[in-house]
């Protein structure tokens, strides 16, 4: 199909394969990823074992393309509590640095029979080498969790997505919620749902890579679902929030700025997914884009901020 001109695919994708670990693995897929204060990339992969048992695995770089997994995955806590809620799978971590207080904050999904509980962990030190657990926000069942890199009226700001009760998937549309302290949640408010995109989100959305501050308010790359056939398509999209009240779509990209069409996004262990997580800004206005392809690979897609804010043409 035709190119959509918004992002374009790294040449050496995928970035991170099963292939590049000292362990065997399934797959290293929807990873989050930030920039640090010494210039260096972190990021963040769900890996697979080939008994679909999930870890957190951090790997470093020097110029966010060609990364170096760390010698272990990330240590979570050893807990009672840890096991009752995170028992089955970890998955879909996204980082954010908070530009208010410096925190280096990370979210994960932790499921266990009990449902999906969004976990917060702390970076310890710069460079992301120790990390403290700090607590889930709220009770079952939410995923896609990303954190505002500004706190919004002193409060800090995630954006969310619910499921709707009985259906297990992504038809709880994105919202906001707040916290003083990373530990006790409010304020929550639904910002939009399939309803307000078109078929390729008809099977539902949820946020994607940490918001982005633009002039034209906040930026937010997003995944969107579509049922097509016997299977789901899962393209990236984009709108932009209000700058002061976030819980304001003000535009959109009425269709996707990327769709699975590459091999490792068509052939994995989930065929047709491009599936974001991660974003890093570059002084020039270049994006770096970091998705997952068909739950196996890590790819790269390279766009601008001024080409993502073209492509959310649609007012609200």
């Amino acid at each position: 199909m035709p190119a959509l001109d918004v992002v374009t695919r790294h040449p050496a994708n995928p970035i991170v394969t099963r292939d590049d670990f000292p362990v065997p693995l399934e797959g290293a897929y929807n990873s989050g990823c930030v920039k640090l204060t010494t210039g260096r990339y972190l990021m963040a992969a769900r890996v697979n074992e080939y008994n679909q048992r999930t870890a957190i695995w951090l790997l470093d770089s020097d110029d966010g393309i060609a990364f170096t997994p760390r010698p272990q995955p990330m240590a979570v806590p050893q807990t009672a509590s840890w096991q009752r809620y995170a028992d089955s799978v970890i998955y879909d971590p996204r980082m954010t640095i908070i530009e208010d207080t410096g925190e280096l904050l990370m979210t994960m999904a932790c499921h266990s029979a009990l449902g999906c509980r969004i976990a917060t962990f702390r970076a310890c030190d710069h460079d992301g080498r120790d990390w403290e657990f700090v607590d889930y926000q709220g009770i079952p069942c939410h995923r896609n969790t990303v954190y505002f890199p500004r706190k919004i009226n002193g409060l800090y700001a995630v954006l969310d997505r619910p499921n709707l009760a009985g259906n297990g998937g992504g038809n709880g549309g994105i919202w906001i919620k707040c916290s003083p302290d990373l530990r006790f949640w409010g304020a929550a408010e639904r910002i939009c749902g399939p309803g307000d995109f078109l078929n390729h989100a008809a099977g539902g959305l949820g946020a994607g890579a940490p918001p982005i501050l633009t002039e034209r308010g906040w930026l937010c790359i997003i995944h969107c679902v579509m049922p097509a056939a016997n299977t789901l398509i899962y393209s990236v999209g984009a709108m932009i929030l209000d700058r002061d009240d976030p819980t304001r779509m003000v535009a959109k990209a009425p269709q996707p700025i990327m769709v699975p069409d590459a091999p490792y996004e068509m052939l994995g262990l989930v065929p047709s997914v491009c599936f974001p997580c991660g974003a890093v800004v570059e002084d020039d206005g270049e994006v770096k884009i970091y998705y997952g392809g068909a739950d196996r690979v890590t790819a790269l897609g390279i766009s601008s901020i001024d080409r993502l804010l073209a492509a959310c043409s649609e007012s609200c």
